[in-house]
């Protein structure tokens, strides 16, 4: 959630631009293993 809440705030300096984003994908990958009934982080799980 940090990554889409730090894109959104910097989006006027990342617009047009091309990054790489360097992270460990472990709090990514147990969202994708966990059953969810928030629609807000699963919605925000499919923009990443």
């Amino acid at each position: 959630l940090a990554i889409y809440y730090c894109v959104l705030r910097m989006k006027l300096y990342l617009l047009g631009r091309e990054f790489t984003v360097y992270t460990d994908h472990c709090p990514l990958r147990d969202m994708q293993l966990r059953p969810s009934n928030n629609r807000h982080v699963d919605r925000i799980s499919l923009i990443l």
